[in-house]
C-alpha cells in the first residue's frame, strides 16, 4: 500500500514539475532566458494548448542595435498557420506584432512571443511544433551622397533619385516592390535610411540630363556611409 501510494506520489510531482516547467514559458515576465545567444541561431519547441492556453515567450538580448528578422516555420500538425510573432519590450509592453515574420532595428533586451495567428491578445496560445529563427541583417543605417553637373562641379538641386533592391541576377524589385525614392535639396545632397544587406541600384534623373545608374552591395553594418559625389552629363 505504501509502495503503490509513494508511486502515486511520485507520479503526481512529476506531472506537476513537467508542468510548471512549461509553464515558466508560458507569460512574458517568465520568458526563457536566451540572452547568452549570438545571432543567428534557431529554437525548436512547440505549443500544446490541449488543456491551457500555451504561448512560448523568450527573451533576448540585442548588442548593439542592428535590424534584426525573426522567422517562424510551423510542424506537422499546421494549426498554428500563419503563427503571431509579437515583440515585448524588457517591461512587458508589447512594441509590435505580425504574422510570421518581423524585421525590425531593436536594441538591449527583447521578449519575442509565439502563439496562434489569431491570437492578437498573446492569451489564447495554439497547438503545434515550430522552429524560431533569429538572424541580424546588415544595414547601413545612413547613406547619403551629393548629385552635380558633370562638367560646372556645380549642384543639382530637385533631381529625382530611386533605390531599387536588386535579386542578384541583375533584376532589381522583380517582383514590384515598393522602391525608394528621394528628390535632392537645394545643395544636391540626399539620404537613405536603413538599406538593408544585397545588391542596390541607385538610379538618377535631372532635367536636362542623361539619367544614370549605380550598383553597390551591403555586405556589413553601418553607421553612415556618404558616398560623395554624382556627377550627370548634360545632354546639351
Amino acid at each position: 500500500m505504501l509502495k503503490q501510494l509513494f508511486s502515486l506520489f511520485l507520479v503526481l510531482f512529476l506531472f506537476g514539475y513537467c508542468n510548471s516547467i512549461k509553464a515558466n514559458n508560458n507569460t512574458c515576465a517568465l520568458a526563457k532566458d536566451l540572452t547568452n545567444q549570438k545571432l543567428p541561431f534557431s529554437v525548436t519547441d512547440k505549443l500544446d494548448s490541449s488543456q491551457n492556453p500555451d504561448i512560448d515567450f523568450f527573451k533576448f538580448s540585442i548588442q548593439p542595435e542592428g535590424l534584426i528578422e525573426f522567422f517562424v516555420a510551423t510542424g506537422k500538425q499546421n494549426q498554428i498557420t500563419g503563427p503571431r510573432i509579437g515583440i515585448f519590450d524588457s517591461q512587458c509592453k508589447k512594441i509590435i506584432d505580425d504574422a510570421s515574420r518581423l524585421r525590425l532595428p531593436l536594441k538591449g533586451i527583447v521578449i519575442l512571443a509565439i502563439t496562434h495567428t489569431n491570437d492578437l491578445a498573446f492569451t489564447g496560445g495554439g497547438n503545434d511544433s515550430y522552429i524560431l529563427k533569429a538572424e541580424h541583417i546588415p544595414t547601413i543605417r545612413k547613406f547619403s551622397g551629393r548629385l552635380v553637373d558633370a562638367l560646372t562641379q556645380q549642384p543639382l538641386a530637385s533631381a529625382a533619385l530611386m533605390l531599387r533592391y536588386c535579386d542578384g541576377s541583375g533584376l532589381c524589385d522583380p517582383h514590384g516592390g515598393t522602391a525608394h525614392r528621394q528628390t535632392t535639396d537645394a545643395e544636391g545632397k540626399f539620404t537613405f535610411t536603413d538599406i538593408e544587406k544585397g545588391q542596390h541600384a541607385l538610379e538618377f534623373s535631372a532635367s536636362g540630363y542623361m539619367d544614370k545608374s549605380i550598383l553597390f552591395t551591403v555586405t556589413q553594418d553601418q553607421a553612415h556611409q556618404d558616398a560623395g559625389d554624382f556627377a550627370l552629363t548634360s545632354q546639351h
